[in-house]
């Protein structure tokens, strides 16, 4: 029926998001990250 394939396509959606929200956690922890460890070199200098 209908309600259950709205429902399939919400979850799916949610899913796309949750997977989405994951990737764009980590790359932005990694790009922090390196952006500390570059302003850690330039003040040993």
């Amino acid at each position: 029926d209908k309600e259950s394939q709205l429902y399939k396509k919400k979850k799916a959606k949610n899913i796309i998001q949750d997977v989405f929200d994951f990737i764009i956690d980590r790359s932005e922890k990694k790009y922090i990250m390196e952006i500390s460890l570059i302003d850690h070199e330039e003040n040993n200098c």
